[in-house]
């Protein structure tokens, strides 16, 4: 009997992975002849229409399991005694100290608790079962804890940015960095950017190392007609310094001065911390501009059909593979893109338009470009080859049965 403990963030409550993961566990459950869904996160209700197979099973105990008393105490005092927690805290400098020293406690605590959790489980054949972690967090670390000590055998995860790149802007510090890739089986992995930094720095082995996309569902090729005066741009995430809306702001109020013949739409969705600054920063460079700031849409892919979207942004500082910009993609509607590896995967200057920095000269650049484009008839030639792009690279089919594959190859 084949037997997969599947660690999830927050699945099979409402998350932001729920499309993915739901189309990953429907693949999975014709492979495996039981699915345990173990939630990091539990929430109070499951979200509507989670997936429900007769061989998937949700087992919520892990996060009960750290709350209890007598637990909390021996994790205390195991972690203290812990190599680990003290070689890693001795490697922080100065830059962000306290920040990263909460990580590495918090992170070293939690891979404990799953760690004590699992040897306590019953009903599992800890040897033969198959442990994969959807995300590289504390729960990779726990794997390591347990495979160094031959209680599990076989375990994989995926990365998905920031829990390989570093959850702080501009700093690519992450908690047990130099352990948790060690003993995987293989890691999942989205762009050529997160097997760059694996394989120089020595994390694991190459072979180990596997692109597999999350891909996207294809749309009806959107066929909008092209208004030569008027251009509209959509931005969509969370308001914090890693998404860099603020530098979206200051490139679409510099657009317009180079593109003075067009009316600029732009509409900016999200919510987080630097809501207020966003506000400030919009009211000050977008004064020329139609603008909409708005909180949330209840589905990304009908507000760009409803409101005739000429293009997308995404400025990440740091990104596996956006989904909000897999989504604007598989309209065929092309991406204004900064030049980070998870987002050069699917966007380059035939299918849309990289630029490196937010400098006067680079947006003079891209506003050239866009109303030559425009002017010369090239941007159906764009949305042609972005359609072309989801279809070939990450059609959600075609890469859910490439790791199908994989996985049978990797465990048949």
């Amino acid at each position: 009997m084949k037997v997969l403990n599947f660690f999830t963030y927050d699945y099979p409550f409402r998350g932001n992975d729920q499309n993915f993961i739901e189309d990953e566990l429907k693949m999975l459950s014709t492979l495996f002849d039981k699915i345990n869904v173990i939630p990091i996160r539990n929430k109070d209700k499951f979200k509507i229409n989670y997936v429900n197979k007769e061989n998937i099973n949700y087992d919520l105990s892990l996060t009960n399991h750290l709350f209890k008393f007598k637990n909390i105490i021996q994790i205390i005092i195991r972690i203290f005694f812990c190599k680990y927690l003290w070689m890693e805290l001795m490697r922080v400098k100065n830059k962000h100290f306290f920040t990263k020293v909460k990580m590495i406690i918090k992170e070293r605590i939690l891979a404990e608790n799953l760690y004590l959790w699992v040897i306590r489980s019953k009903n599992r054949n800890l040897i033969k079962d198959i442990f994969y972690s959807y995300w590289s967090n504390y729960t990779v670390f726990g794997f390591y804890l347990l495979k160094k000590k031959k209680i599990i055998n076989r375990c994989f995860a995926r990365s998905l940015g920031s829990d390989l790149n570093g959850f702080i802007p501009k700093d690519t510090f992450v908690p047990f960095l130099n352990y948790k890739f060690k003993y995987l089986d293989f890691i999942l992995i989205l762009n050529d950017g997160q097997k760059k930094r694996l394989i120089e720095e020595k994390l694991i082995e190459d072979q180990k190392v596997i692109k597999c996309y999350q891909g996207i569902g294809t749309q009806k090729y959107y066929t909008k007609p092209i208004n030569q005066k008027k251009i509209h741009l959509v931005s969509c995430g969370r308001f914090a310094k890693v998404k860099n809306t603020i530098e979206i702001i200051n490139l679409v109020g510099t657009l317009k001065e180079f593109l003075t013949e067009f009316k600029i739409l732009y509409s900016c969705i999200g919510e987080g911390p630097e809501l207020e600054i966003i506000k400030k920063t919009a009211k000050s460079k977008l004064k020329n501009i139609e603008f909409n700031l708005i909180c949330k849409v209840p589905n990304l892919i009908d507000f760009l059909k409803e409101n005739d979207v000429d293009l997308y942004i995404n400025l990440s500082l740091s990104e596996g593979m956006s989904f909000a910009l897999m989504e604007a993609m598989s309209l065929s509607i092309p991406v204004i893109s900064s030049s980070i590896p998870g987002n050069l995967e699917i966007v380059n200057s035939s299918n849309g338009y990289i630029i490196n920095n937010c400098e006067e000269n680079e947006i003079k650049k891209l506003a050239s470009a866009i109303k030559n484009d425009y002017e010369n008839d090239n941007f159906k030639m764009k949305r042609d080859k972005t359609f072309k792009t989801v279809s070939e690279k990450i059609n959600r089919k075609v890469v859910l049965e490439n790791m199908k594959s994989l996985l049978k190859s990797k465990f048949y």
